[in-house]
């Protein structure tokens, strides 16, 4: 069977990150980043912990550094405090990963994605469930015209890449 393609448009304006509740979807054409924006915070769980930081800036790297991203601007149900869920880890250890939190918000208003455990798996189901109201794509292949299909990945991967960025910065 093959991967769902979402369809997005790239149309994102200087104040849509500043309203409602985004997925955002770093390094979308390889293993991603997952965070989270809602009114113009970032939330993030990244290798050193969690942080928040005003949306316009992770959208200036975005756009700095043309990294591949998918938003996802999900419905008003959805607006609830994102806090609770990040706040519920410190770090990455175990099988933590960035895209825990993100789940766990999610699952609080579509109980369903309790059994995702991947943005690719979550994306399409949110789609298909008609809870988003609109995918955004910057900086995608343009082989697939307005069209794209998250990558797969599987729990070694990731926990291989937070090892990798974590011996990258501390030079081992």
């Amino acid at each position: 069977m093959d991967d769902p393609a979402l369809e997005y448009t790239t149309d994102l304006g200087p104040e849509d990150l500043e309203h409602g509740t985004w997925i955002v979807v770093l390094k979308a054409d390889e293993m991603p980043h997952v965070c989270m924006v809602q009114h113009g915070v970032c939330f993030s769980l990244e290798h050193d912990g969690n942080h928040r930081y005003p949306a316009d800036k992770l959208r200036g790297l975005i756009a700095r550094k043309r990294i591949p991203t998918l938003l996802c601007k999900l419905p008003r149900e959805a607006d609830g405090p994102l806090e609770p869920a990040f706040a519920a880890y410190d770090g990455l250890e175990g099988d933590t990963n960035c895209f825990v939190p993100v789940r766990d918000h999610c699952a609080t208003w579509f109980p369903a994605a309790r059994g995702c455990d991947y943005v690719f798996e979550l994306a399409p189901l949110l789609d298909a469930a008609g809870k988003v109201e609109r995918f955004v794509g910057l900086h995608l292949p343009e082989a697939g015209g307005n069209r794209h299909v998250l990558p797969r990945y599987d729990q070694h991967e990731i926990r291989a890449r937070i090892a990798d960025v974590r011996r990258s910065l501390t030079g081992g």
